[in-house]
């Protein structure tokens, strides 16, 4: 039904007293959802800046971190002595390399008998013969070699001149 102008009777004009009704609540309706979009946009604000900060404070402790770890690795380096074996006296220099041949002898004297025990006579005779580079005019060399010519022209048939020559430069050094 429309308002056509006319008042009907045993009405009282109720339809425009609920339009103004209405306009009030759209009124204040319409308060509340500006007052609800500040909140929203306030607190999308302070989301924004609690992560900004977030953002500065992450960045400064990296930079704290790394420029820590930079000033230590400065101090290390500045702070450790490196001795190079210019550096060092001759007599040390001599005694370390001396150190290091009676080490790579043993290891390799040792390795060349465990290699005969085993049965791996060319593994052997190579280490023999590496050992005998260190020490040309050792006895136990010398006779370690015999040992696997020996052991190689018994099982491979192979180096029993070899073995025979050696046999008898043994013999001659244990007469003198």
């Amino acid at each position: 039904m429309g308002y056509c102008g006319i008042k009907i009777p045993g009405h009282s004009g109720t339809d425009f007293k609920h339009k103004k009704v209405f306009k009030g609540s759209k009124k204040l309706l319409n308060e509340k959802q500006k007052f609800v979009d500040t909140r929203v946009e306030s607190r999308d604000k302070r989301h924004w800046d609690s992560r900004i900060i977030i953002l500065i404070k992450l960045t400064s402790a990296l930079s704290i971190l790394v420029l820590t770890a930079l000033l230590f690795m400065f101090f290390m380096r500045s702070t450790t002595v490196s001795i190079h074996k210019s550096q060092l006296p001759s007599e040390y220099t001599q005694s370390i390399k001396d150190m290091e041949k009676e080490r790579a002898g043993n290891v390799l004297y040792r390795s060349a008998q465990l290699h005969l025990e085993a049965g791996n006579l060319d593994y052997a005779q190579d280490e023999i013969i590496l050992f005998l580079k260190l020490y040309p005019k050792s006895i136990e060399g010398l006779k370690l070699t015999h040992e696997i010519l020996v052991q190689q022209c018994n099982v491979n048939k192979k180096y029993c001149h070899e073995a025979k020559v050696y046999e008898d430069y043994l013999k001659t050094v244990k007469k003198k």
